[in-house]
């Protein structure tokens, strides 16, 4: 059997701390890990922003007139939400093409193979989440997509089979099939999800000027992204608070309380990834 070219990374589930050593913190700066899927000349950029036992949050980037070869696969739910551009997402198995605009969302089922396409002129830029893993520790992402027989050199793992009929099935989420919220009593704030399954949940809020929201904690590990304006994450346990800036993100473990702050004259927007519960 053919040695595989791609492996799982170390950071899988250790990034930025082993599930033992899990805290809240701020990722930023030299925290935040790079990375490339694919091969050259058909690439993708990543940013990786977490890795832990329970989500995988990162962001990343397709060039104009590019794509990342070969397709992909994980063994669990993805999702994401564009930032910029407009994303064409393929799934060969299928033959499903979605188109994602900016400031919409898509969810990607379990074992449902995907190729994102940059068919136009301006970068394609997102947030995407993974949980509970990216891949098969004993895979490791696909090396080629097994619908191409020529390429496909070595037996087909179980999970890459093509005999089933019942392919999973790809979803665009916008205003149009979001769930909208309210959250809180006294301070009440507006929650967007665009997807919430027994797997993984994403969605969007937004905190007017000088306000807050109430305190809250989940069943899973949070990460949560500044869209906009600058957003305050605040700790109950420990008092400890962390600035987050637009391109930055913080993670929150599992049952830890906080609240979110805007001192900022203008609105403030971020986006959340929550996996396993809310």
């Amino acid at each position: 059997m053919k040695k595989k070219e791609f492996g799982v990374p170390e950071w899988h589930g250790r990034h930025p701390f082993p599930p033992e050593k899990k805290r809240p913190t701020l990722i930023a700066g030299d925290k935040i890990l790079h990375f490339v899927y694919g091969k050259n000349p058909y690439i993708d950029l990543n940013w990786l922003y977490a890795s832990t036992d329970n989500i995988n949050v990162g962001m990343y980037l397709i060039p104009p007139g590019s794509r990342f070869e070969p397709p992909d696969i994980h063994t669990g739910e993805e999702v994401y939400f564009l930032l910029e551009g407009t994303l064409t997402m393929f799934n060969p198995q299928t033959g499903d093409v979605h188109e994602v605009h900016a400031g919409e969302g898509l969810w990607i089922p379990k074992d449902g193979w995907h190729q994102g396409h940059n068919f136009a002129d301006k970068a394609v830029k997102m947030i995407w989440g993974i949980a509970p893993h990216m891949w098969d520790p004993k895979i490791g992402p696909p090396e080629r997509y097994p619908g191409e027989p020529k390429l496909f050199k070595y037996e087909k793992p179980e999970m890459y089979s093509l005999e089933k009929t019942d392919f999973p099935r790809m979803k665009v989420i916008n205003g149009n099939n979001c769930c909208r919220v309210i959250f809180g009593e006294e301070h009440r704030i507006p929650v967007t999800f665009y997807v919430s399954t027994d797997m993984i949940h994403m969605g969007e809020f937004s905190i007017p000027p000088k306000e807050y929201s109430e305190p809250e904690n989940h069943k899973g590990d949070e990460v949560v992204f500044a869209l906009g304006e600058k957003l305050i994450v605040y700790i109950s346990d420990n008092q400890k608070t962390f600035e987050i800036n637009e391109g930055e993100a913080c993670l929150i473990p599992k049952n830890v309380k906080h609240q979110y702050y805007n001192f900022t004259s203008g609105i403030t927007r971020a986006l959340f990834l929550i996996a396993p519960q809310l």
